[in-house]
């Protein structure tokens, strides 16, 4: 997914801290009894999230797309995973990354009762796997073109998640140093471009299909699930208004903008697209309006 949460800032060191004279002398403490019990508790949330996802998308009667069955349902679990440990790397608390975990399986399922098989699924995979990549601190010149080869793969199979590429880049370039930045970006790109070419040379992608104009998007969401369409669209405002989540929301929006033209008919390819965005959005949103009331939070990571 595109242009997620900036990871938490490692804080530095205090002056005078000795190094590696001192790191052999460090002894790992086991966690705390109230931590590890923390951790259980969100382990054993996750599962039943899976389980519940599982269900609620093997018992559907009709099926379209090319995929599977068996590998769709792969897919969603796995993406369910991806955007909860996204959620945690970006620094939002146990709660709000089980929410977006949750809505991630629930919201095309809530809008669209039948189940699918469309290649969008594969696509989202491999855009988390690349935010996830991007939010790592470390040996980042071979993170970031690992980012672009992942954004590439979900442009091939999916066309529309070409929409994620502006959002994906300019996330690297905030993190990246400056001396590095240039080349690394490049090398990214090039991998990125390279991958799509080949990809949609062997699948047959048709760049220059006519588009189709419609709103069938907006209408499903009205019908099916206005609920989830009014907390999404208020979670769209606040990520909009926020330096921090702007870039999800802009890719959020931007597929919304595509919706209507073109290929706006495809309703199930947007919403299997716009699902993560707008679960992580929805759970910043609620990370924010409880974290004053939350003592459930997942411990920082190590420094």
């Amino acid at each position: 997914m595109a242009g997620i949460l900036e990871p938490p800032p490692a804080a530095s060191p205090p002056r005078g801290r000795r190094r590696a004279a001192s790191r052999h002398r460090r002894v790992r403490h086991l966690p705390p009894p109230r931590a590890a019990l923390r951790s259980a508790l969100t382990l054993a949330v996750l599962l039943l999230i899976g389980v519940l996802v599982a269900l609620a998308w093997s018992t559907d009667p009709e099926h379209e797309g090319p995929l599977p069955p068996g590998l769709t349902l792969a897919a969603v679990l796995l993406s369910v995973a991806l955007v909860f440990a996204v959620a945690i790397r970006a620094g939002l608390g146990a709660p709000a990354a089980l929410l977006a975990a949750a809505l991630t399986g629930a919201y095309p399922e809530i809008v669209l009762p039948a189940g699918v098989g469309v290649t969008e699924h594969l696509a989202v995979v491999a855009l988390l796997t690349a935010v996830l990549l991007l939010l790592g601190r470390t040996r980042r010149r071979i993170l970031v073109p690992a980012a672009g080869l992942l954004a590439g793969v979900a442009a091939s199979v999916a066309p529309l998640a070409v929409a994620a590429a502006p959002f994906l880049a300019a996330q690297a370039a905030r993190t990246l140093h400056r001396r590095t930045r240039v080349p690394t970006l490049a090398s990214a790109g090039a991998v990125y471009f390279a991958t799509v070419a080949v990809g949609w040379l062997v699948v047959g992608v048709d760049p220059g299909a006519a588009p189709v104009w419609g709103t069938a998007l907006l209408d499903t969401w009205v019908q099916a699930a206005p609920i989830a369409l009014a907390v999404s669209a208020a979670a769209l405002l606040l990520g909009a208004a926020s330096a921090q989540l702007r870039p999800l929301a802009g890719y959020a929006l931007t597929l919304i903008t595509l919706s209507v033209w073109p290929d706006g008919d495809e309703v199930v390819r947007y919403t299997v697209l716009l699902a993560p965005a707008l679960a992580l959005l929805t759970a910043a949103a609620a990370d924010r309006a409880l974290r004053p009331l939350s003592r459930f939070r997942s411990p920082a990571p190590a420094r």
